[in-house]
């Protein structure tokens, strides 16, 4: 049995992982810990916290590193689900990656910028390329099933 610990930048990404990506990968024998926010981890005042990489990575860097810490396992794997929109200059490999002519060369980049900087085979970066929301708003016919009062149109 092997667990996925996931850091998500927010709680578009911390629902799809509990809804979409739970249900999947458990048929696999793979099963995905309760994602950890990679912003405010607490609630403040009531409030839920909205994730996000804030100003700086490093305070992100750290959380990943002392969960690596956490679960030593082999069986334990790690990963991230971060956008590459507003991702921080303090990113392991930022300015060369963001030299790169696509966004997709600038995300792979990146990724092997911070498995370097990791150090932990079970660490599998990942950096979407476009915001997560704006891949659910592709299709709105698939958005508009999710509501309970979805309005239909022909």
């Amino acid at each position: 049995m092997k667990r996925l610990y996931l850091t998500v930048e927010g709680q578009t990404e911390a629902a799809f992982a509990t809804s979409v990506l739970t249900p999947h990968l458990t048929k696999f024998n793979v099963f995905l810990t309760a994602p950890r926010f990679t912003g405010l981890h607490k609630r403040r005042r009531g409030r839920i916290p909205r994730g996000g990489m804030l100003n700086t990575f490093g305070h992100a860097l750290a959380e990943i590193k002392t969960w690596l810490k956490e679960d030593e396992s082999p069986e334990a794997r790690f990963s991230m689900m971060v956008d590459l929109y507003s991702l921080p200059n303090d990113f392991p490999g930022y300015e060369a990656s963001m030299a790169k002519p696509t966004g997709r060369g600038q995300a792979i980049a990146l990724q092997n910028s911070l498995a370097s900087e990791i150090g932990d085979a079970r660490f599998v970066p990942y950096l979407q390329v476009y915001e997560y929301e704006a891949l659910v708003l592709v299709d709105p016919r698939r958005i508009s099933s999710i509501y309970e009062e979805a309005i239909q149109r022909k």
